[in-house]
């Protein structure tokens, strides 16, 4: 199933939002001193958000480079 730039946009924004609201909740809430929530939110949502966020940061330079890489390989 190919996604849209628009759906694909909006997905990594909520992502993106639900990363920051479990980092806000782990630092502002006392959830934060639960050993399983602690490891899900450094293990798992820091990664996830920085990875979304570099994503929507640099999609069009990304895309462009794959674009001039199939290009390349396939003689078009």
């Amino acid at each position: 199933m190919k996604l849209s730039n628009k759906r694909l946009r909006n997905f990594q924004r909520v992502v993106h939002f639900i990363g920051a609201a479990l980092i806000g909740t782990y630092v502002y809430s006392p959830w934060g001193v639960e050993p399983v929530f602690s490891s899900l939110t450094k293990y798992v949502v820091i990664p996830l958000l920085s990875a979304t966020g570099i994503i929507m940061w640099q999609m069009p330079s990304v895309t462009k480079w794959i674009k001039n890489r199939q290009s390349k390989r396939y003689g078009v």
